[in-house]
């Protein structure tokens, strides 16, 4: 309060304006034997603040100072200060900062604000213990020599230098510099001797908007080899060379970049940012890799993410962990160990059709992988070739969009399905989470080409319609071309409709490989037209009673290209399909070990060439050969026996060990 007489000798902090009705007492007090903090400014009278030169002899234990005036001259400061800020105007003659080589103790120094264009070249000397130097909003044009001296030096603040030129090599130099700031220095055109030669210990350094500044670039594609502790980086509208690599900063956690059109291709591999550095304002960049960066799986915002580059490589886990399927240049490869990073990924977010029209997304949760590998089916010729599915394994060229999940634990993927919606291919290996894969919502695979299932362990039914799912107008499954499931252990059902589906619904399935699931009853509960159906081949499922159970498979057009049935180790296997259905393309079938299966489904139907022979041929029935062995093939029951003696019998050769065994 203005109006009172203030007793200042017990007072430890005090903030003073010079115009307050108590300074008087200020300077008449005779001694202050606990202030350790000092502030004083003049906001309101016309004259400066004038200190006598005995008043620091009476601050023994004063360590902070802080003197705002624009008139202010001073000539002896106390020498037991450690922080120091004097916030001077255009009229302080540099010389008369000559006081504070006196300051032996001093560890931060505040000059921001200043409008002097240089400082003594000594007036840094006997500063051995500064640790802050602050310049900012200076109209400085050239550091003193004495800089050299501040070898102790951690944090040089030079924002808004917009007369600095030259940095000298003495700065970079400094052995315990940690944080550097020359944003806004416009004019600054090199740093000497060069970045190469910074110091191994600076942590953040900001040189944004320095646009005229040329040699940075030369270290921009091997950020980690030159600073390999940085943490905070802020680079925006500066020169950088194509290949901009932070790999090699480890602790990096903060990147500004933007309006450096020239970056073509950003590594951001091992750092620990946790947001993705990527701005419109980057119009040329091709490619971002993120290899080895776990802290972007929670924080990733995909709702702010407008634009991506051609190219992008995120592997949580490494290069050397790549998964055997992916290729070098592909569109978006993102491998990691938690679905939360695409929980605000939306399926209609336009990233999918402008930025991810190629994409391979694999899911590993961390916990589990590396505890089972995937068998890779032998190349070249193989003594037990007939156990391996022998179809052509699926490549990124047929498939531009593929989701692979592996090793899931016990959490369900539930943020996968907006990634699903857009799947062409999906491999789901060793999961012990997903009990239907139809709880990942049906409806959204409507992209589907070709799944793979192996090793799911805790699934019980891959596709369990609902009656909600029969509603929907679209068909269920409609582009789905290939389907293969393996070692299922639990599953009893592959398909379970509660009643009939829509046309189209699985109608471009061409390929059907099952194997070894010993719990599975049957495939296919109900009734579809199968019109585009090739290949049905089921090995190894001890209880597989049925492969087309129940009505309504006789549709025009279902089973019209079926060519190849095989069935290998079925033992109760009794029916392929009870209903009447023509398969004109069927060509070959094979049966080992299935001593239950008593009747084919080949009919006796007539061609018009041959309507008026005496004994109808079958149509086509004189290409088809069966493969099986002689005592089931003795055993089998024909509706027509004409069709027997049309069909060409191969008996099954015995098994044969290798000669390695």
């Amino acid at each position: 309060n203005q109006n009172v007489t203030t007793n200042f000798v017990d007072f430890h902090k005090i903030f003073i304006d010079y115009s307050n009705d108590s300074w008087p007492h200020l300077i008449t007090t005779p001694k202050f034997p606990k202030l350790s903090t000092l502030q004083i400014s003049n906001t309101s009278s016309s004259s400066p603040i004038i200190l006598v030169e005995d008043f620091f002899k009476k601050t023994e234990k004063l360590r902070v100072l802080s003197l705002n005036d624009p008139d202010l001259s001073i000539t002896c400061l106390g020498e037991t200060l450690k922080y120091l800020s004097l916030n001077l105007g255009q009229k302080l003659d540099p010389d008369s900062l000559s006081c504070i080589q006196a300051l032996k103790k001093l560890e931060i120094l505040d000059l921001s604000y200043t409008l002097f264009e240089y400082l003594s070249d000594d007036i840094f000397q006997g500063l051995e213990r500064l640790q802050l130097l602050d310049l900012s909003n200076s109209l400085i044009k050239s550091l003193p020599s004495s800089v050299s001296c501040l070898q102790n030096l951690e944090h040089f603040l030079l924002e808004d230098c917009d007369e600095l030129s030259l940095l000298p090599s003495s700065v970079l130099l400094m052995p315990k510099l940690q944080l550097l700031n020359l944003k806004s220095c416009t004019k600054l055109s090199n740093v000497t001797p060069s970045f190469r030669h910074v110091s191994k210990s600076l942590i953040e350094l900001d040189i944004s908007n320095c646009i005229s500044l040329e040699n940075f670039k030369e270290v921009s594609s091997s950020v980690g080899d030159t600073l390999p502790c940085l943490e905070v980086l802020h680079c925006s509208n500066v020169e950088l060379g194509k290949l901009f690599s932070l790999k090699g900063c480890p602790n990096l956690n903060t990147l500004t970049l933007g309006g450096n059109e020239n970056v073509e291709v950003l590594d951001i591999s091992g750092t620990q940012l946790n947001k993705f550095c990527i701005e419109e304002s980057l119009p040329d960049m091709k490619r971002m890799d993120i290899v080895g960066t776990k802290c972007l799986l929670r924080a990733v915002d995909w709702k702010l993410i407008k634009w991506l580059p051609e190219v992008v490589n995120w592997n949580e886990f490494g290069e050397e962990n790549r998964s055997v399927w992916s290729r070098q240049e592909f569109g978006v490869y993102i491998a990691v160990s938690s679905d939360i990073v695409f929980k605000t990924l939306e399926s209609t977010s336009q990233l999918w059709e402008e930025h991810f029209y190629q994409f391979h997304v694999c899911l590993f949760p961390s916990n589990e992988r590396g505890k089972e590998k995937r068998m890779i089916e032998p190349r070249g010729r193989t003594h037990y070739k007939d156990i391996y599915m022998r179809t052509k394994s699926p490549s990124f060229p047929y498939y531009d969009r593929f989701l692979e999940c592996a090793g899931g634990g016990k959490r369900f993927p539930k943020y996968i399905s907006n990634v699903l919606s857009h799947t062409q291919f999906l491999s789901l290996y060793v999961d012990r989470s997903i009990k239907r894969l139809s709880d990942l919502q049906v409806e959204k695979m409507a992209e589907l080409k070709e799944c793979w299932i192996e090793k799911c362990y805790s699934m019980e039914t891959v596709f369990d319609l609902k009656p909600s799912d029969l509603a929907k107008p679209e068909p269920i499954l409609g582009c789905l071309e290939k389907l293969r499931i393996s070692i299922v252990m639990k599953a009893t059902n592959m398909c379970i409709i509660p009643g009939s589906l829509k046309r189209g619904s699985f109608g471009c399935l061409k390929h059907m490989h099952l194997e070894y699931c010993p719990r599975l009853l049957n495939v296919f509960t109900s009734g579809l037209c199968m019109e585009n159906l090739e290949v049905v081949e089921i090995k190894f499922c001890a209880r597989l009673q049925e492969v087309f159970s129940g009505k309504g498979y006789n549709v025009e057009g279902s089973f019209s290209k079926l060519h190849t049935l095989c069935f290998i180790e079925l033992p109760v296997l009794t029916s392929i399909i009870e209903d009447v259905v023509y398969m004109p393309s069927l060509t070959k079938i094979k049966v080992k070990g299935c001593p239950k299966l008593r009747m084919l489904p080949l009919r006796c139907t007539t061609s018009n060439r041959a309507s008026s022979s005496k004994h109808p041929v079958p149509l086509n029935v004189t290409s088809v050969v069966v493969s099986g062995e002689p005592d089931w093939w003795g055993r089998l029951q024909w509706a027509d026996k004409n069709v027997k003696e049309q069909i060409s019998f191969k008996s099954w050769p015995m098994l044969k060990f290798p000669r390695q065994a």
